[in-house]
């Protein structure tokens, strides 16, 4: 009894600490897993452009790797190692390869953010030194359901694009939901998973 006790006590330990805060915003809670996502038009209709999303646990590693294309063809793949803080997702390897075959590979000693979490009501600011770019997240409440459905908290991470901006949308112990471009304070989705 006392030995059980003690090996599920382990194994919670190992859960706790693998599942912070951040990698339950960034990844779904059972792995392997994955999801598929379809590119939109602008007023809402499903192109044949999707975007898979894989998201492991090999060798204790926790790797995502993206494919975007449609089913016959790959335009891009992006294969990220990824680590995790309570507050932060953090790439120590990245591998994008595109359609020509070109392939550039990176490695980030100390590791680089690729998501940070807000404390509270805060928002937070980072630079991705994998692609230079700027990022700020805060939480937002969505009604997913649209009319009569029930609001949730999510986590929207925005990038500025001259002045559009994209926004992404992940859910507690999920991952990513949908990326949407918001233009003149109207957002049109990009990327919504199930299409």
């Amino acid at each position: 009894m006392t030995k059980h006790f003690y090996i599920f006590g382990l194994t919670l330990f190992a859960y706790s600490t693998c599942f912070s805060q951040a990698s339950r915003y960034f990844m779904p809670d059972t792995l392997p897993e994955f999801h598929i996502y379809s590119l939109l038009t602008p007023d809402g209709f499903a192109t044949g452009i999707k975007r898979k999303v894989e998201y492991i646990y090999k060798d204790n590693e926790y790797i995502v790797n993206e494919i975007n294309g449609t089913y016959q063809n790959v335009m891009s793949t992006t294969l990220r190692h990824v680590k995790f803080s309570n507050h932060q997702v953090l790439v120590t390897y990245s591998k994008k390869k595109n359609s020509l075959g070109m392939t550039e590979v990176k490695r980030f000693n100390p590791p680089a953010i690729l998501l940070e979490i807000p404390k509270g009501n805060e928002t937070v600011g980072w630079v991705n030194k994998e692609t230079g770019e700027k990022y700020t997240a805060r939480y937002v409440i969505i009604n997913e359901g649209g009319e009569g459905g029930l609001p949730k908290k999510y986590l929207a991470t925005y990038r500025r694009d001259g002045n559009v901006i994209e926004a992404q949308y992940y859910k507690l112990g999920f991952g990513l939901w949908k990326t949407a471009m918001i233009k003149n304070g109207a957002s049109t989705t990009l990327y919504r998973l199930g299409y």
